[in-house]
């Protein structure tokens, strides 16, 4: 028995129209915020950053999170799944008004803070998805080519003592450079 035409072509048009509005979700905000998805890829890579990073003597190693409860919650499963020499051995999470004093690494993912950072350790490496808002961390998550991506500020980095590794600085998709 031969397929139906109009039926192939009204399941191809459904499976289009289902892709598109998958891709729409995924690039619709760069925000983990706004978007699970987008939050699922940002607490995945940030569990992953502290093993391509070099901290001075004495730096603090907690993994924080400004950011909602979801979250929070996406990047403490995340976390748990790493070998215990991987990088910040804990996950905390933080209110606005927290000080991020024992932060090796500070995620800011919070729409309802303004653009001050909370006090923290001078070695503490910032990670934000919010740089165009007038958050500048050290690694900024980006939406580019529809997937989730990253810039990294190198000169804030060594402002901070922190030193990046080349494979890492060869994955963002854009550098800026230590002066």
């Amino acid at each position: 028995m031969m397929p139906d035409p109009a039926r192939i072509v009204g399941m191809a048009r459904r499976r289009a129209s289902v892709a598109a509005a998958v891709a729409c979700l995924i690039t619709s905000t760069a925000h983990a915020e706004d978007n699970p998805v987008v939050a699922a890829i940002e607490a995945a890579y940030l569990t992953k950053f502290a093993a391509f990073i070099e901290w001075p003597p004495g730096a603090p190693d907690a993994l924080c999170v400004l950011a909602s409860d979801a979250i929070g919650r996406l990047i403490e499963q995340a976390e748990s799944k790493l070998p215990a020499d991987a990088g910040p051995a804990n996950v905390r999470r933080l209110q606005s008004e927290s000080p991020a004093a024992e932060c090796g690494v500070l995620f800011i993912s919070d729409p309802d803070r303004d653009a001050a950072m909370p006090p923290m350790a001078p070695a503490t490496l910032v990670v934000t998805d919010r740089a165009a808002e007038g958050r500048k961390g050290v690694i900024n998550f980006v939406i580019r080519d529809d997937r989730v991506r990253f810039e990294i500020d190198d000169a804030e980095a060594a402002r901070r003592g922190l030193t990046i590794s080349s494979k890492l600085l060869s994955l963002a998709v854009f550098v800026k450079p230590r002066a």
